[in-house]
C-alpha cells in the first residue's frame, strides 16, 4: 500500500499481456489501455522487425513483399476471402491467432535464420520470403 513519489519528469509504462486482475478503479487511476490483437493485426509487429535491418534497401524490400503477400495471403488463410469473393476459411490443424500475428512472427524467425544481410545476395530475399511464407503461413 506504499506510493512511490516520482519526479516531474519521470514517468512509468508498464505493458501487461491483460487486464485480468486489474479491477475498475485501476484502470481509471492509471489511465490503463488494452489493444486487443484483433486490432491491429501483424503490422506494428512487422513494422518493428523491419526496422531492425541494417540495409535500408532490405528494409524497402521487405516492406514491399509484406503489401505483396501478408494481407491477401492472410485474407485468404483465416476468412476465405479471395479478392471481393468470401469463401470457407481453411482448416487449421493447429491451433493459429485468426489475425495471423502468430504466423508474421514465425516468418521474420524463419526468414531471420536463412538470410544473413551480410553473405546473402539482395536478388535472393523474395526468393527466401516466398519460402518462409510457406512454411510461415502455410
Amino acid at each position: 500500500g506504499e506510493r512511490i513519489r516520482l519526479e516531474k519528469h519521470c514517468a512509468m509504462l508498464f505493458e501487461v499481456a491483460d487486464l485480468q486482475y486489474a479491477s475498475p478503479a485501476t484502470v481509471s487511476r492509471c489511465g490503463m489501455l488494452y489493444v486487443d490483437d484483433k486490432n491491429l493485426g501483424p503490422g506494428p509487429y512487422y513494422d518493428w522487425w523491419v526496422r531492425q535491418k541494417s540495409s535500408d534497401k532490405l528494409r524497402e524490400l521487405l516492406e514491399d513483399l509484406y503489401d505483396k503477400y501478408i494481407p491477401p495471403l492472410i485474407s485468404f488463410i483465416f476468412e476465405g476471402r479471395v479478392g471481393d469473393q468470401i469463401g470457407k476459411p481453411l482448416s487449421n490443424y493447429l491451433p493459429r491467432q485468426t489475425m495471423g500475428t502468430d504466423s508474421v512472427v514465425q516468418l521474420s524467425r524463419l526468414f531471420d535464420s536463412m538470410f544473413d544481410e551480410k553473405t546473402t545476395a539482395i536478388e535472393m530475399v523474395e526468393n527466401i520470403y516466398v519460402f518462409c511464407l510457406t512454411w510461415s503461413l502455410g
